[in-house]
Formats: structure tokens, sequence, C-alpha cells
């Protein structure tokens, strides 16, 4: 397997470090709140807030393996 190293400033490197703490600290942490909300409102088959909530939710799960991968391959 190999590894694919990616070149990028310290700056974008910054950049990339910062929007994964925000994502791990506020963004998922205010989804799941969302879910918890919206399936405390009942049915969830008709329930658009709950299903929203989890697809960002899913977005936000791979960005951050997005994010662990490049930062962890930039040089």
């Amino acid at each position: 397997m190999s590894i694919d190293i990616q070149y990028m400033s310290q700056e974008k490197l910054d950049a990339l470090e910062d929007e994964l703490k925000k994502i791990k600290k506020e963004i998922i942490p205010a989804l799941a709140r969302r879910i918890d909300d919206a399936r405390q409102m009942g049915d969830l088959s008709e329930n658009a807030e709950y299903h929203a909530a989890r697809e960002e939710m899913a977005w936000a799960q791979s960005r951050v393996k997005e994010l662990d991968a490049t930062i962890n391959n930039a040089e």
C-alpha cells in the first residue's frame, strides 16, 4: 500500500486542522443534538428534520476522515 503524500503550505495545513477541530467540537455535537431532538418528536419515517440531520452527520463524519487522511499525509 503506497501512501499518497500531499505537499502544502503551513497556512493550508493550519486551515485544515482548524476545520477538523470545528467539525469535531462544534458541528458533530450540534448535529447529534438535532438528531436526538428530532428522534424525540416521534415517527422517524416521516420526520424530515431527523433525516436531514442524519445526512449532515454522515457528511461531517466523512469530512473528518478525509481531513484526518489529508493532515496525516501532509508534508
